[in-house]
C-alpha cells in the first residue's frame, strides 16, 4: 500500500491529464454519469447547506453540488489537483487534506460529506470514517464509494496498491464510527479496462448491455453483488 504522501505525489503527476484519462471516451463518460446520478439521487430531497467534497480532484462533483445550490468546500491530497480546481473556481474554498488523517475542519462543520473514488487509497478506513462523522452535523448526509472485495472486476486492478472493502464490512465500519448506512447502489460490474476501451457510443452501448445482463443475474443494484464499486448512502447517527 502506498503512503498518503506517495498517493499525493502520484496524483500530482496525474493532474495535467486527469480529466482526459479518467473521463474521456463514451465508456468512461458513462461510468462518471452513473456516479453523478447516484449523487443527485442521494442529495435530491436534502435542503442545500454546507457540503465537503473529500478527494475533490479537479472538481467534477464540486461543480455538480454547487450547481444544486450547495455551499461546497473541496479537499484533496494533491496540491496540483487543487491548483487546477482553484483556477477553474477561484472563489471556492479548497484545502489540502488527507482522508484517513485528521481533517482541518471543526466538529459539525458540514451538512453533507461526499467522497467518490477515494477510500480505495486510504489505509486507515476507521480513521477516515471517524473524521467524516466528526465534521458532520447530526443527521448529516454521507455519500461514500468503496471498491468491492467481492467482485471479480477487482482483478482489473492487478498489482495496484488499492484497499478493498466488502459491503458488509463498510456498513460495520460506518456504524462503529457513528454513521448509519441507509442505501447501497452498485457501480460498474466489469473491469475498468472494458469501459476504457469503449471509446465510441456504439462500443459503450455494447458494454452497457453486458453490464445490465450481469447485474440482472447477480441481483440488481440494491444487493450490489459483484459490483466493482459500491456507493453507500448514509447519515450521521
Amino acid at each position: 500500500m502506498k503512503t498518503a504522501t506517495e498517493w499525493g505525489q502520484f496524483f500530482d503527476e496525474f493532474a495535467p491529464t486527469y480529466d482526459r484519462d479518467a473521463f474521456s471516451g463514451a465508456g468512461l463518460a458513462n461510468v462518471s454519469a452513473r456516479e453523478l446520478d447516484a449523487i443527485r439521487t442521494a442529495f435530491a430531497f436534502r435542503t442545500p447547506g454546507d457540503v465537503l467534497d473529500l478527494g475533490a480532484g479537479t472538481g467534477r462533483i464540486t461543480r455538480l453540488l454547487t450547481g444544486m445550490g450547495w455551499n461546497a468546500t473541496a479537499a484533496d491530497n494533491s496540491p496540483q489537483m487543487l491548483t487546477r480546481l482553484r483556477a477553474e473556481m477561484p472563489s471556492l474554498r479548497a484545502l489540502h487534506a488527507r482522508l484517513g488523517e485528521p481533517l482541518p475542519f471543526a466538529d459539525a462543520s458540514f451538512d453533507a460529506v461526499v467522497s467518490i473514488r477515494v477510500l480505495k487509497y486510504v489505509a486507515d478506513v476507521d480513521c477516515a470514517l471517524a473524521e467524516i462523522a466528526r465534521v458532520l452535523r447530526p443527521g448529516g448526509l454521507t455519500v461514500l464509494e468503496i471498491t468491492n472485495a467481492h467482485s471479480l472486476a477487482r482483478f482489473g486492478y492487478r498489482d495496484e496498491p488499492v484497499h478493498f472493502l466488502t459491503k458488509r464490512g463498510m456498513d460495520t465500519a460506518m456504524k462503529k464510527a457513528g454513521l448509519t448506512p441507509d442505501a447501497h447502489a452498485a457501480g460498474t460490474r466489469l473491469p475498468h479496462t472494458a469501459w476504457t476501451r469503449a471509446r465510441s457510443r456504439r462500443a459503450a452501448d455494447g458494454v452497457k448491455t453486458v453490464e445490465r445482463a450481469l447485474g440482472w443475474m447477480l441481483g440488481g443494484d440494491t444487493r450490489a453483488i459483484g459490483a466493482r464499486s459500491v456507493i453507500v448512502v448514509g447519515h450521521r447517527t
